[in-house]
């Protein structure tokens, strides 16, 4: 919260409760005052805290692969079940009620299910389940029996899982949030706001939002470059989980843009990443993938990783995605320590005007409240 609206929140009730005293001082008894004076900052306090902590987190994306998948066959069972029927009249003439137990058969139609390495599940649609189990290749299903308590349909499942294989890998990608000082802070931290005009001006990438539930693009540009964010997706799949690690390939038009100041402002325009980013912008020649510029950015405090690539595609002519993430998949272990954003929580974070708002706004109203139930 800024300081002239702390200021404010804590000298409405203040001055609410002098102006009171002197107008109707014997009239309010004394705990409408002790409410105005401290019920009204307590709140106001406790609601700036839950929206500091609210507003401050970010969304970052956790690159995680398909270990299998299930599907379970339909199946129905009995189920013991309370109703109210009538039970004659009694002396008077009234109807009577009587509580009764009865069996119904419930039908539980196939389901299809997966789990990931990082353990999240979820279900999908039969499409999708189909489709995974090809890539999955899986020549051996299991068949799981469910034992389960059926009526007259006995449902079972089948489960097909993961060889290994890379090239039958199924890299997913899903949502988490993390808390971020930087985001509401005046820190040197925080780079040049780049807005609109100026990100057309440059030919800036957009963030890539989720294309689906479970798909995030890796590989971004003008262009499609869908085989190459397979490879990359293959990547943050692998090295995702064991080393809070995901990379990110903005491709840029070589010919029409220069490193500088493109990398400069697509770094500020992406506000440095997310804190398990890695990002690599590169300039090639969209007809035969010259490498002509390249560049990478992320939140370590070491840039070893930088260095790395930055040293191996300088001795590169030609971009090859391929060489590239096995290479980094090589370097990451050693060269690669994601920066834990706890350490910026010395930061003086501020909030958004909205919050500033609503925090004054509740302010007023709560001690106008206090004030009105004083005075009845």
């Amino acid at each position: 919260m800024t300081k002239p609206i702390q200021i404010l929140s804590v000298a409405i009730p203040i001055v609410t409760v002098i102006i009171l005293a002197c107008v109707n001082g014997p009239i309010i008894p004394l705990y409408c005052y002790m409410a105005i004076l401290f019920g009204v900052p307590l709140l106001t306090f406790l609601v700036t805290i839950g929206i500091s902590h609210s507003v401050n987190k970010s969304t970052e994306y956790l690159g995680a692969y398909v270990t299998r998948i299930t599907y379970y066959e339909p199946w129905n069972e009995k189920v013991l079940k309370l109703r109210t029927v009538e039970d004659g009249k009694d002396s008077n003439g009234m109807t009577k009620y009587r509580t009764e137990t009865y069996y119904e058969t419930v039908y539980h139609p196939e389901e299809y299910e997966y789990e990931t390495n990082i353990g999240r599940t979820g279900n999908i649609t039969e499409g999708a389940f189909n489709h995974w189990k090809y890539i999955l290749d899986d020549d051996e299903p299991r068949r799981i029996e469910m034992f389960r308590n059926y009526d007259t349909i006995n449902g079972n499942a089948w489960q097909y899982s993961w060889n290994g294989d890379v090239y039958h890998m199924i890299p997913l990608t899903f949502k988490d949030r993390y808390f971020n000082p930087l985001k509401y802070s005046n820190s040197i931290f925080k780079g040049i706001k780049i807005n609109d005009n100026t990100a057309s001006k440059y030919e800036l990438v957009r963030y890539p939002e989720m294309a689906n539930p479970l798909y995030q693009h890796c590989v971004v540009g003008k262009q499609d470059y869908s085989s190459w964010d397979t490879i990359v997706q293959c990547l943050n799949a692998q090295l995702g989980s064991r080393y809070q690690f995901r990379m990110f390939i903005i491709v840029f038009d070589g010919n029409k843009t220069s490193m500088e100041p493109t990398f400069q402002m697509q770094k500020a325009y992406w506000n440095q990443g997310n804190k398990n980013e890695f990002v690599l912008c590169i300039g090639v020649d969209p007809e035969t993938n010259k490498l002509i510029w390249h560049n990478s950015f992320s939140w370590c405090k070491e840039p070893r990783l930088e260095a790395e690539v930055r040293n191996f595609l300088s001795s590169k002519q030609y971009f090859n995605c391929s060489e590239l993430t096995s290479f980094i998949e090589d370097k990451v272990p050693t060269c690669w320590k994601r920066r834990e954003f706890s350490e910026f929580k010395y930061l003086d974070t501020q909030l958004p005007n909205w919050a500033n708002i609503l925090i004054l706004t509740l302010s007023i109203i709560t001690t106008i409240c206090a004030g009105l139930w004083g005075l009845c």
